[in-house]
């Protein structure tokens, strides 16, 4: 594996924190897609919502058990202020996948 320093947001901002990125160092198979990938690990994660200006939409966070994330990415997404929901560790705030609107 590699392990990069990555910015999640395409701008600095406040919220446009760096972490860390690991990436296989051979040709692999890529992930996502139209499913929800598993997410091992952990029984809840924090779902928040960002708008289309890559700023939290306040009110849009919530601590989520890992079974509920496909039906609580869908909530949030048809807010109209958001643009994609951000799934991360709830222990280590950690970005583990974005979901956009299919």
């Amino acid at each position: 594996m590699l392990t990069l320093a990555h910015r999640r947001l395409p701008a600095p901002q406040p919220y446009a924190e760096l972490g860390a990125i690991f990436l296989c160092a051979d040709p692999c198979e890529a992930g996502g897609g139209a499913e929800m990938p598993e997410i091992p690990g952990s029984s809840q994660y924090i779902l928040r919502g960002d708008g289309p200006d890559d700023r939290i939409v306040y009110g849009s966070g919530a601590l989520v058990p890992t079974p509920g994330i496909p039906h609580e990415a869908a909530l949030r997404l048809a807010d109209p202020r958001v643009a994609y929901v951000h799934v991360r560790s709830a222990s280590y705030t950690c970005c583990l996948v974005r979901v956009d609107a299919a």
